[in-house]
């Protein structure tokens, strides 16, 4: 994998948490593999029975750069499985469809596998999902990858891998247009959030006009956790601020603010700030680091979760900013400390 600052990998690191969290839901997930199939196929495949499959089939070394999620669903009578990559570099990978068609074979190998007796594998569909700034520009199709003679085209045709992926350029798509796709408000933001964060001066008050869409939604089932993985999502990856997106979190209701932007959330991102403005002013990494940790303790302090003078000491001795980063993170949700520094 290429050497990345670790601002970076830690935003890659958002879109796949905010990815995962929101298409992991078959419902969610339904909607956009409805808009980017074909009106035929969208209509032969069977919604209802859309069911997410476990497993990840993207090598762990670019793990950083894509999210993938693999469905099962009935078409036609038979079972079909959608393979849905989302990609998060910044720069198009011009043989994503070689990537992809490794991913498709150990899918089935895991399917021979699980099934033995089978004697026949489930079609695959490949849907990708970018949101490069710069969009799409990568061949879609496995065969515009070779070095195939025009006049020996037809020829070869029978004997050569042949298939093209389904490719939702969100760079391509206008604001209005995400807004308007015949799907429910969080993947609607979903989508508008991955495509906008990178570039946007200010997410919040772009979405502030479709306050109404996901104050409804939030009164659904899970409304309120999708919710929050939009508005951390916001914190992490845009310049706005928390107390901007704490104003978001109350336009949306006092339910709303209060079991999403709660100060954990503000804490975190402060102790991520201190951290950084520490090792600046300092030039060094133990700058960071206790800046780090002290964020850590402030939001223990504000759940009241007790700290024990061990673990107070494991926090405050530590230098390993990953480490503390995944602390940070656990410190907002988890029960007790033990859940927090168990790994």
């Amino acid at each position: 994998m290429p050497c990345l600052p670790r601002m970076v990998l830690q935003r890659m690191a958002s879109h796949d948490e905010l990815f995962r969290h929101i298409f992991s839901n078959p419902e969610h997930a339904a909607g956009e593999l409805r808009h980017v199939f074909r009106a035929a196929l969208g209509a032969a495949i069977d919604w209802a029975t859309l069911t997410l499959e476990p497993g990840t089939f993207v090598d762990e070394k670019l793990r950083e750069l894509r999210s993938d999620l693999l469905f099962s669903a009935q078409c036609g009578g038979r079972r079909v499985l959608i393979y849905f990559l989302m990609e998060h570099q910044s720069t198009d990978d011009r043989f994503m469809a070689l990537r992809l068609l490794g991913y498709m074979v150990r899918i089935w190998e895991d399917y021979r596998r699980a099934h033995p007796e089978a004697t026949h594998l489930p079609p695959i569909l490949p849907v990708v999902v970018c949101h490069d700034d710069t969009g799409w520009r990568a061949p879609r199709s496995f065969v515009e990858l070779l070095d195939i003679p025009a006049d020996l085209a037809a020829v070869l045709a029978p004997q050569i891998v042949s298939f093209e992926m389904v490719v939702d350029d969100l760079s391509a798509a206008r604001n209005d247009e995400l807004w308007a796709r015949a799907m429910s408000a969080i993947p609607r933001a979903t989508l508008f959030c991955l495509k906008r964060a990178r570039q946007s001066p200010d997410l919040v008050a772009e979405l502030m006009p479709y306050v109404g869409l996901l104050r409804d939604f939030s009164r659904s089932v899970n409304g309120l956790a999708a919710l929050g993985a939009i508005l951390r999502y916001i914190l992490t990856t845009n310049e706005t601020s928390p107390e901007q997106v704490r104003e978001l979190a109350r336009a949306l209701g006092p339910k709303v603010e209060e079991n999403i932007m709660t100060g954990e959330q503000v804490l975190i991102q402060r102790g991520r700030a201190e951290g950084k403005a520490e090792g600046k002013a300092e030039g060094k990494a133990e700058g960071k680091a206790e800046g780090k940790a002290e964020g850590v303790l402030r939001v223990l302090a504000a759940r009241k979760l007790a700290v024990t003078a061990d673990q107070r000491a494991r926090v405050l001795a530590c230098t390993d900013l990953a480490a503390l980063d995944r602390w940070l993170e656990r410190a907002a949700t988890a029960a007790n400390t033990d859940d927090i520094f168990s790994t």
